[in-house]
């Protein structure tokens, strides 16, 4: 009879390995036990067979073309072009500063449970083991006015993705996020303290950690009481957006302007893309050095 086992571990990654389990009877014994694998995995990697032929031809899309095998990709690997908008580059998209995005091809097979991005509209996603992706991790501060509700919030995360996400026109690199907590403690801090109330609440929801180490981080806030007129801001622990203060700035704009959502997710662009984070993979996706700028002229352009 079929029979799945199935693991889910902390931060909404995924694996799936359905198997048939067959039972040879004599007389009415089990004389012989076997489990069939329904996935074809000859290489005996954790990867299917065929998504690794099918990213070969994903591969195809930097004019390189290899020949179709299962062993182009290890599953420890992590090799995505440096320029991943080759073989037409957008002549104001630098290359990346490494190739690959801190995950592995394991890891991009086995996928995870994402609620956007990249056209993504929630649930279960494998990733590409041939283009770049970011993971982000957003939490929303609760009592802050002007806040956008959790609807709009999906709102600006998809459109700060699509800046990221074209080839040709744009960085190259899929972000896909998950909204965590959507009523994270409410406090006015310092800028001294932003990385303190970071920690309370990244790759966590009410104090229990839930979320793997690729996932950076994104907050939506108040303001901060020591620096009002900042309307972002970016640290060890994550980006920040200051709603407090951007909202107000947007309204002070006369007519015709554009919308607060394309205001916001430009905002966590400029901020996303100049953190200077611990993390492998935010400093691998997006280095500010040599990609700050160019995002910047890119999401006027996609945005505004």
């Amino acid at each position: 009879m079929p029979n799945t086992s199935a693991e889910r571990r902390d931060g909404e990654d995924y694996d799936a390995k359905p198997a048939v389990a067959v039972k040879v009877r004599m007389n009415g014994a089990v004389v012989w036990r076997y489990a069939l694998d329904i996935r074809l995995d000859v290489d005996d990697d954790g990867i299917s067979d065929m998504w690794e032929r099918e990213r070969i031809n994903d591969w195809h899309m930097f004019g390189e073309f290899e020949t179709e095998s299962i062993h182009f990709f290890a599953a420890c690997e992590d090799k995505e072009n440096e320029d991943p908008d080759q073989p037409q580059p957008n002549i104001g998209m630098p290359p990346h500063k490494t190739e690959g995005d801190s995950l592995t091809v394991l890891q991009e097979y086995r996928g995870f449970i994402l609620d956007g991005g990249a056209g993504h509209t929630g649930g279960h996603k494998r990733l590409s083991a041939s283009k770049k992706e970011l993971l982000v991790e957003v939490d929303i501060m609760a009592g802050v006015t002007n806040m956008p509700s959790e609807a709009g919030i999906r709102g600006i995360m998809d459109a700060l993705s699509s800046g990221f996400g074209h080839l040709t026109d744009r960085a190259g690199i899929n972000l896909y996020y998950v909204i965590d907590e959507t009523a994270a403690t409410h406090e006015v801090f310092p800028r001294l303290d932003a990385d303190d109330w970071a920690n309370e609440h990244r790759r966590k929801t009410d104090g229990s950690t839930n979320m793997l180490s690729e996932f950076i981080y994104l907050a939506f806030v108040d303001s901060l009481s020591d620096a009002p007129d900042w309307i972002g801001g970016a640290g060890g622990c994550g980006s920040m957006v200051f709603v407090d203060r951007l909202y107000p700035l947007w309204n002070s704009i006369a007519p015709p302007k554009n919308s607060f959502s394309a205001w916001s997710a430009y905002q966590g662009q400029r901020t996303l893309t100049s953190l200077r984070s611990k993390d492998l993979h935010q400093e691998v996706v997006v280095p500010a050095g040599n990609l700050g700028f160019a995002f910047d002229a890119v999401f006027r352009r996609v945005l505004f």
